[in-house]
């Protein structure tokens, strides 16, 4: 009998299949317990769960594209060539596929399970096509997506000939994250006509 189990040897949450059957468009990987009160058979060897480069380009271990849309070289994502975007279709099942970079949106009724963080090393998000039956509590009320990455249908570029003008006197680097100086700058100029509660940089 193991009286011990270290922090590579851990045993699952009995609660993450369940929640992977109720919810199957969220990640629960690899959802593991560290306890030492009851040690069981199925214990769970942890491993590396990312590959690649430490950022964009980096790979979750479910991803099983044999390609990558992040190109190093440029350091940029790129769309897809045709016989990727097959290999999407296909493997998935995908009624849809948008690429809201730096994430991708796949539309299946089949998410895999468990779900694969990224795709091609790209974020991915799995939704439910719009005619999937939509959740419902016991009083049939509709449950309504903690998170929708759908793409907005208009333009939010606010800042131009339409909107206000852009308050900055500099542009952010391509993904590139902001500074604490930068982002004390945009913080102030946008306080200069609304009110911020929060700025979230994507």
């Amino acid at each position: 009998m193991l009286s011990t189990l270290s922090p590579s040897h851990s045993r699952f949450s009995q609660e993450v299949p369940a929640l992977r059957r109720r919810i199957p468009y969220s990640n629960y990987a690899p959802a593991t317990v560290s306890s030492h009160a009851h040690p069981s058979i199925d214990i769970h060897i942890s491993r590396n769960t990312w590959t690649g480069p430490r950022g964009y380009g980096g790979r979750h271990r479910l991803d099983e594209a044999p390609f990558s849309l992040w190109d190093d070289a440029q350091g940029d994502f790129r769309l897809p060539t045709p016989s990727e975007k097959s290999w999407l279709v296909t493997r998935y099942s995908a009624t849809a596929i948008d690429f809201q970079f730096p994430m991708m949106v796949i539309e299946t009724a089949n998410p895999p399970e468990p779900l694969p963080l990224t795709v091609a090393a790209i974020a991915a998000k799995f939704l439910p096509p719009p005619s999937v039956p939509v959740d419902r509590n016991a009083n049939g009320i509709r449950l309504e997506p903690l998170d929708d990455a759908r793409p907005i249908k208009f333009s939010t570029n606010y800042a131009g000939m339409r909107g206000p003008k852009d308050p900055l006197q500099f542009t952010f680097r391509k993904w590139i994250q902001p500074t604490d100086k930068e982002l004390r700058l945009l913080v102030n100029a946008l306080s200069r006509f609304c009110n911020p509660r929060l700025v979230h940089i994507l």
